[in-house]
C-alpha cells in the first residue's frame, strides 16, 4: 500500500519507505517558442534523481498565448497525476501518452 502525502505543491508518494518528490515546471525555449514541462523524480531502487520532459502536443498550436495556456493545462495534468500515485518509474506506459 502507497500513502501520498502533500506539502507546499510537493508530492511525495511512498512505496516500501522509499519516496519521490516532483513539482512540475514549464520551461520555453527562446528562441525556438517550443514549451516543455519538465519535473525531476528519485528512482525508488538506485536513489538518483531522473529528468523527464514532456510537450504533450503543446507545440502543435502555432499561437504563443494558446501555447502557454495549454503547457500550463500539462503542468496542472502532470502535477495531479503524480499527487495521486502515479510514478513514471512503475508506470511509464502511461507517462507515454499524457497529453494536453
Amino acid at each position: 500500500m502507497q500513502a501520498i502525502q502533500k506539502k507546499e505543491g510537493i508530492s511525495k508518494i511512498n512505496r516500501s519507505s522509499k519516496s519521490v518528490e516532483a513539482r512540475p515546471k514549464i520551461t520555453v525555449n527562446k528562441k525556438t517558442g517550443i514549451y516543455t514541462v519538465y519535473f525531476r523524480i528519485k528512482n525508488p531502487e538506485t536513489n538518483l534523481y531522473k529528468m523527464f520532459a514532456y510537450k504533450g502536443g503543446v507545440n502543435r498550436e502555432k499561437n504563443l498565448e494558446v501555447r502557454g495556456v495549454k503547457a500550463e493545462k500539462l503542468k496542472e495534468k502532470l502535477t495531479r497525476l503524480l499527487e495521486n500515485g502515479l510514478n513514471p518509474f512503475f508506470n511509464s506506459e502511461d507517462f507515454k501518452k499524457i497529453t494536453v
